[in-house]
C-alpha cells in the first residue's frame, strides 16, 4: 500500500543521507524518531579501521541513487524489457509485487499489501511499464519526495547493489541500525576532557565535542561561543550551497537550540545566516531563533521580512542562473519546508497572526510539509483563534462526497489535522463533532486515528475502544499492530480492551521488518502494548 506520512513517521529513519566532514573524520546525518516533529542530528565518529570500514559502507549504500531524470530512467531501460521496481530508502529496500496499473493507481490501494522485502516475491514489470509507472509512483505515491524513490532493477541483480564487500554482504547489513556512540550524559569526571577538546586545534575535534555538549544543554558559556566561530567562519570561508558543507552547519545548528536563551551570543551570526540563499541554512537559523524567546528580539525585523519573502520565486530565479529552470509548482514546494519554519519561528517570538497565515496557507496546500505546519498549528493551539476552525474544517473534508470506498487516511491535511488536535487536546473540543463523523473512514488506519483523537479530546473511552478492539482482527498486519500501539498508548485506559488485545497477540505469528529495515516478531507489538496497558511499560507513538 502506499506510504502515508502518517505510517513513514511511526518509525526511526534517516531523512538526510549522511555525509563526511571536510577531513573524513566525523559522518553526519539526521533522522526521524517517533512522531514528525522528533528529528535528531546523528554523529558517528569511527574509532578503528573496523568501525570506518562499516561507516563507509552505511556511507555508501545510503548514498547511492541509480538514477535522477527521467532521461537516466530511459537510458537504464534500455537494458532489458524485463525489470522489478523497488523502493529505495536510503539502502533499505522494498519489492512491489503488483503489476497492475489498475491495482497500483486504484481508489482500493490503501487496502491492499503490494511491497515484498525480498525480490523472489516481487512482481516483473515491461520496460515500457517501468517507464510509465515509477514517475507516477513518485510523484503520487511520495508526493516527490526527494528522499525516498523507486527505481528499475533487473532480477539477477536485485540483491546486489549494495555488496560492498563482496558475496554476502546484503543491503539491510550495510545500512543496519547503529546506537549513537555520544547518547548518554556525559559523566562529571568525563567534563574535564570534554573542556579541554573545545580549545583543541582540530576544528572537527571541537564542533564534534561542542555538538556533544550541546545535546545535553550543558556548559553553554564554554560550549556557545566555539560554535559561533565555527559558524562565522563557515559564513565568510565556505560554500554552504555545498550539501556536505550545509549539513554539516545545520547539524551543529540544530543541537544549539538545547541552549534556548542561553544561545543568545548566536544571535547576531544566526542573523546573518538568516540571509544566506540555502533554505536550508536560512531555515535551520530561524529555528534556533526561535527556540530563544525573548532573548531573540533582535531578530523579529529579520524574520519578518522573510515570512513575507517570495520564496517560490526566488528559488526558480536561482535555478535559472544556474542554468535550470523549474516550474513554480516545484518551487513553492521546495519553500513549503522553509517557509514553515520561519512561520513558527517569527510566532514564537511575536505572537503574530501573520505567522499564523503563513502556517495555514501552507497546511491547506497539496506539499509534503502541510504535516510539518500542522504540528506547527497543533503547538500554537488555542493561542491563535484561527487554529481550531481551521484543523475542524480539514478534518470534515471526510463529509465530503468521494468516490465510494475511497478513504481519507491519505487525504492531504487528514492526518495532520487530527495530529494536531490531539497535540491542542481538551481544549480543541469543538472538534468533537467533526472527528467522530470522521470514525466512517473506510480505511482502518483513518478510523484508528479518529478513535485515539477522540479520546484524546474527551477522555472518554467507550466509543475509540470499539473501533480500536474492531482494528485487532483487520487483515492488515500493520493495521493490527497499530491499532495495538495506540491501545498501549492509552494505558489503563485501554484495561476493557486487554482479551481483545491477548487473542490477537495468541494469533501473531511470524516476523515482519519495520521500516529501517530491522526484523521484529510480530507478537512484539501486542506484548508491548499489554504491558504498557498493566502498567508493566510505555508506549509513545505519532503526535502527542
Amino acid at each position: 500500500m502506499p506510504m502515508s506520512e502518517r505510517e513513514k513517521d511511526r518509525v526511526r529513519r534517516s531523512i538526510t543521507p549522511p555525509v563526511w566532514s571536510e577531513d573524513r573524520s566525523v559522518l553526519v546525518w539526521t533522522e526521524r524518531q517517533g512522531d514528525g516533529d522528533d528529528i535528531r542530528a546523528m554523529m558517528w565518529r569511527p574509532e578503528d579501521a573496523e568501525e570506518r570500514a562499516e561507516a563507509e559502507r552505511f556511507f555508501q549504500a545510503a548514498t547511492y541513487r541509480s538514477w535522477h531524470t527521467e532521461d537516466d530512467l530511459r537510458e537504464i531501460l534500455k537494458a532489458s524489457d524485463s525489470w522489478l521496481i523497488r523502493l529505495n530508502m536510503f539502502g533499505v529496500l522494498k519489492f512491489l509485487t503488483v503489476n497492475q496499473e489498475d491495482v497500483l493507481f486504484g481508489p482500493d490501494i490503501d487496502e491492499i499489501e503490494v511491497f515484498a522485502d525480498v525480490p523472489a516475491q516481487a512482481a516483473t514489470f515491461t520496460a515500457e511499464q517501468t517507464r510509465a509507472f515509477i514517475p507516477r509512483l513518485a510523484q503520487e505515491w511520495l508526493q516527490d519526495d526527494q528522499d525516498f524513490y523507486f527505481e528499475p532493477i533487473r532480477p539477477a541483480e536485485a540483491t546486489r547493489d549494495f555488496r560492498l564487500d563482496g558475496p554476502g554482504e546484503s543491503p539491510e547489513a550495510a545500512v543496519k541500525e547503529r546506537d549513537e556512540p555520544d547518547d548518554q550524559e556525559p559523566e562529571p569526571a568525563d567534563l574535564p576532557t570534554l573542556f579541554r577538546l573545545l580549545e583543541d586545534p582540530d576544528e572537527g575535534e571541537r564542533i564534534w565535542t561542542a555538538s556533544r555538549l550541546a545535546k545535553r544543554g550543558i556548559a553553554a558559556d564554554r560550549v556557545v561561543p566555539v560554535i559561533v566561530a565555527f559558524f562565522q567562519r563557515m559564513l565568510q570561508e565556505e560554500d554552504l550551497g555545498d550539501y556536505d558543507t550545509e549539513m554539516w552547519f545545520c547539524g551543529v545548528a540544530y543541537e544549539l537550540a538545547n541552549y534556548g536563551a542561553n544561545a543568545a551570543p548566536a544571535i547576531p551570526v544566526l542573523i546573518e545566516a538568516l540571509g544566506n540563499r540555502n533554505w536550508q541554512v536560512m531555515g535551520k537559523a530561524a529555528y534556533v531563533l526561535g527556540h530563544m524567546g525573548a532573548a531573540a528580539e533582535g531578530a523579529i525585523p529579520a524574520l519578518k521580512e522573510l515570512l513575507h519573502k517570495p520564496l517560490a520565486e526566488i528559488a526558480r530565479h536561482s535555478a535559472l542562473e544556474s542554468g535550470q529552470e523549474i516550474s513554480l509548482e516545484l518551487a513553492e514546494k521546495m519553500a513549503a519546508s522553509p517557509r514553515v519554519t520561519i512561520a513558527e519561528a517569527f510566532w514564537n517570538l511575536t505572537h503574530d497572526e501573520a505567522a499564523v497565515a503563513v502556517l495555514l496557507e501552507v497546511f491547506r496546500s497539496n506539499s509534503s510539509s502541510n504535516d510539518r505546519a500542522g504540528a506547527a498549528l497543533g503547538r500554537i493551539g488555542t493561542a491563535s483563534d484561527a487554529v481550531i476552525p481551521a484543523l475542524i474544517e480539514a478534518v470534515r473534508e471526510t463529509e465530503q462526497p468521494r468516490p465510494e470506498g475511497q478513504s481519507m487516511f491519505f487525504a492531504t491535511n487528514f492526518s495532520a489535522a487530527l495530529g494536531a488536535l490531539e497535540t491542542i487536546g481538551p481544549a480543541a473540543s469543538a472538534a468533537v463533532p467533526a472527528v467522530t463523523r470522521a470514525l466512517a473512514d473506510p480505511n482502518t488506519n483513518g478510523r484508528i486515528m479518529a478513535a485515539r483523537t477522540l479520546w484524546r479530546l474527551t477522555g472518554s473511552t467507550e466509543i475509540p475502544l470499539k473501533v480500536l478492539v474492531a482494528a485487532l482482527e483487520d487483515p492488515s498486519e500493520y493495521t493490527r499492530r497499530f491499532a495495538a500501539e495506540t491501545l498501549g498508548s492509552m494505558g489503563a485506559a485501554a484495561v476493557p480492551a486487554l482479551p481483545a488485545l491477548r487473542r490477537a497477540l495468541d494469533n501473531a505469528v511470524g516476523e515482519y521488518k519495520d521500516g529501517g529495515g530491522r526484523q521484529r516478531p510480530e507478537k512484539q507489538a501486542f506484548e508491548e502494548a499489554s504491558a504498557a496497558i498493566e502498567g508493566r511499560g510505555t508506549i509513545q507513538i505519532d503526535s502527542k
